[in-house]
């Protein structure tokens, strides 16, 4: 299982190029599921399965296994 609680992500923040590419993700992913994201880009699909996988820290919130 992975749930993922109000997870946001602010790139640059408080300045001219701040870019929110999370903002207040909540999803719960159970044993045996399967989930696909789909989005344009920028939409911050990748920003997402890079938290999940430790690569980027998020702003708030918390990713549980």
């Amino acid at each position: 299982m992975i749930e993922i609680k109000e997870a946001s992500k602010i790139f640059h923040p408080d300045t001219a190029q701040q870019t929110i590419a999370l903002n207040n993700i909540n999803l719960k992913i159970n044993k045996g599921e399967f989930l696909v994201l789909v989005g344009s880009n920028g939409s911050g699909k990748s920003t997402l399965l890079n938290a999940i996988a430790g690569v980027t820290s998020l702003t708030k919130g918390k990713i549980i296994f």
